[in-house]
């Protein structure tokens, strides 16, 4: 559902367009830990970031919340999935051993 999309080297200018505020927009940018591989995520960088104000802390507990909670489509389509990969591997096994 994507209704717009733009070049990397374009970035700065579009938010700046879009930006309606004093001083300089505000960038959420993903850094934080993550518990799976004991690695902090990198924040994005770009040529030009500096002409922005960046928040570090707050889009990481939020997404890793996002991430736990599941609606019952999702846990549908999770299952479906497994159920696919579970007869494939079935499928495949008399050709392993």
């Amino acid at each position: 559902m994507v209704t717009k999309a733009y070049f990397t080297d374009e970035i700065v200018t579009v938010l700046q367009q879009h930006y309606q505020g004093s001083g300089k927009p505000l960038l959420f940018l993903l850094h934080g830990l993550n518990t799976d591989s004991n690695n902090f995520a990198k924040p994005a960088e770009f040529q030009g970031i500096d002409k922005f104000d960046k928040d570090l802390t707050t889009l990481h507990p939020i997404l890793t919340e996002c991430r736990v909670i599941k609606s019952e489509l999702e846990i549908d389509l999770i299952q479906y999935a497994n159920d696919i990969s579970s007869e494939a591997h079935i499928e495949w096994m008399p050709v392993w051993y």
